[in-house]
């Protein structure tokens, strides 16, 4: 009984374990954001970032001069743990005066 009983448990909260929570994903993220070599590859290094901030499929970076958005695309994946994802970033844009 105590058998049935354990893997009943375990069979109902092994979905509760298969992401991070969303404030742990979304540092994983923005620590991948900032430790790319693509960030720099569009962005000069003399831009200070002044916000960085989450919108539906990913984030908006500004600099004094630019925003760039940079995608989230989340991976399949068939074990648990952390969401696999990929990052896009996309071409600067100039900001509006």
């Amino acid at each position: 009984m105590r058998t049935i009983v354990f893997s009943l448990f375990l069979l109902l909260t092994a979905p509760a374990f298969a992401l991070l929570p969303p404030l742990y994903q979304s540092v994983t993220e923005l620590q991948e954001i900032m430790d790319s070599d693509e960030l720099t590859k569009y962005l000069p290094t003399s831009q200070k970032i002044l916000s960085i901030t989450a919108v539906g499929i990913g984030y908006i970076l500004r600099t004094q001069e630019y925003q760039m958005l940079i995608e989230v695309q989340y991976q399949q994946q068939s074990k648990m743990g952390p969401a696999l994802f990929e990052l896009i970033f996309h071409e600067p844009t100039k900001n509006q005066s």
